[in-house]
């Protein structure tokens, strides 16, 4: 007999899969927020969230995800955040411990977007737990390199780039998953940054304020000065060799202002896959938020790019005689030391831009002095913690010396009368 269906009998609704967990390792800075937007429009919900001297802005944030705890790298800070965050049911930190403690949360999934070497302890802590590391800090790779990616293979974490020209590589490989000696090239994209078309007497002139203006982003002041030094893209040479374990020399840069076509795989048979897209970067981090899987987002969560209003996509070689930053990259890949001097050396050397000490023309070529001092001889194999830290403190003090070296030659090479007012401001 036929099984009729009763009409009062509701319909069967699949079952909703539980919220993915999610903790943001930096989450006041640009990165973060974009992640922390994406987790909003997803089937997410928020564990842990830091920031390192943002009050304000971490407070508003814990308000509007509700996670179940909240750090800030300043100690200093930690009853004025207790004290935001009192009735809110949010458990505060302050202090280095209290970030490690944010990182170790159990969590499905962590977003690692703290800047600079400052965000390579987090990033393990949260790798040791097991979580997939959807990856924004490149200096975890630099400095960590092949130590901090067994470290994370090692506990089960999947590391899944989040920067746009990393993020499309990655999609490009899983896709195709072709032989690894199948890949001739990796092509990564840059903008140019604002300076692109300068001369070499007008970079002379830069100003703090148009180093730190990005023509598509708004960011950190340190990451718009390597993006104008174009240092930013030599640190993603070294990222690429290391995460898709490529020789240097298949990894190329081509200039394309547009950013819509944000990386790019050559393969053996002279097919190149191109990732396209608009230049957002919510789109990556919603890719690898998802991963392994892909769902479906709002235009809102995420733009559109239309192609009827495409009318010109360039592509051109990098400069290398104005902007030799990614050539030193390069050149630092023939020592495992050597990337994480470079990286110090530049942190360094940015600040004191920065801080209006040297001029932009002056960056590269200080990193590039520091460099020139360093002695493999003397450092150990960056194989711990410990080590990778010893050895960016090594060139820390090294960039340093330059630093001041430059500062006494400045100073002798001045008129008498510039001496004297630079020893009075002193």
């Amino acid at each position: 007999m036929d099984r009729k269906t009763n009409k009062n009998t509701p319909p069967v609704t699949p079952p909703v899969a539980p919220p993915v967990s999610v903790s943001v390792l930096g989450a006041t800075g640009s990165v973060g927020r974009a992640a922390l937007e994406v987790i909003l429009q997803g089937n997410f919900r928020t564990v842990a969230l830091c920031a390192r001297k943002d009050l304000d802005g971490l407070v508003a944030l814990c308000r509007r995800h509700r996670p179940r705890f909240a750090a800030l790298s300043e100690a200093r800070l930690l009853e004025p955040l207790r004290r935001a965050l009192q009735g809110s049911g949010i458990a505060a930190g302050a202090g280095e411990s209290a970030v490690l403690e944010a990182a170790s949360m159990a969590s499905e999934a962590t977003v690692a977007a703290i800047s600079g070497i400052d965000g390579l302890a987090p990033t393990l802590q949260a790798a040791r737990r097991t979580t997939k590391l959807v990856l924004a800090n490149k200096e975890c790779v630099v400095a960590g390199g092949k130590w901090f990616l067994d470290t994370c293979a090692q506990h089960h974490s999947p590391v899944v780039p989040a920067d746009s020209e990393h993020n499309a590589v990655f999609q490009i490989l899983e896709r195709e998953k072709v032989e690894k000696d199948m890949v001739e090239k990796i092509v990564l994209t840059a903008s140019g940054g604002p300076f692109l078309d300068l001369s070499e007497e007008e970079l002379s002139r830069v100003t703090l304020r148009q180093a730190c203006a990005h023509p598509n982003f708004r960011m950190g002041a340190k990451i718009s000065v390597d993006s104008a030094s174009m240092m930013n893209k030599a640190l993603e040479v070294i990222e690429a060799a290391r995460l898709f374990e490529m020789e240097e020399r298949a990894i190329d840069i081509v200039v394309h202002p547009q950013q819509i076509v944000h990386g790019m795989v050559v393969y053996g048979d002279g097919s190149v896959f191109a990732l396209a897209g608009a230049c957002d970067m919510r789109l990556p981090l919603w890719h690898a938020l998802h991963w392994p899987h892909r769902a479906p987002s709002t235009r809102a969560t995420t733009q559109r790019l239309d192609w009827r209003a495409v009318t010109n996509l360039t592509f051109r070689p990098l400069d290398c005689d104005r902007f030799p930053a990614p050539d030193l990259a390069r050149e630092s890949l023939s020592s495992v030391q050597a990337p994480i001097v470079l990286n110090a050396a530049n942190e360094v050397v940015v600040d004191a831009f920065l801080k209006e000490r040297i001029a932009f023309r002056d960056i590269v070529p200080l990193v590039r002095a520091t460099m020139e001092r360093y002695d493999a001889s003397v450092l150990e194999r960056p194989d711990s913690l410990e080590r990778v830290l010893t050895i960016d403190a090594y060139g820390r003090r090294l960039a340093n010396e330059r630093l001041v070296r430059r500062t006494v030659s400045a100073s002798l090479s001045s008129p008498p009368l510039v001496q004297a007012a630079s020893l009075q401001q002193a």
